[in-house]
C-alpha cells in the first residue's frame, strides 16, 4: 500500500476476478497480514 501526496492510495496485490469493477477502476487481492503491516507503517 502507497500514500500520495494527494491523500489517494495505491495497493498492490494479485489480479482478482472476484466481480466487475467500476469503469476504470481494477480489483486486487491482498492478504490480512499484508493490510495489517501496512496499517501499522501507516500508523494507524
Amino acid at each position: 500500500m502507497y500514500r500520495k501526496g494527494t491523500g489517494l492510495f495505491i495497493m498492490q496485490g494479485n489480479v482478482s476476478e472476484a466481480f466487475t469493477a467500476p469503469t476504470g477502476e481494477g480489483l486486487v487481492e491482498i492478504p490480512e497480514p499484508v493490510l495489517r503491516e501496512a496499517f501499522r507503517a501507516l500508523g494507524w
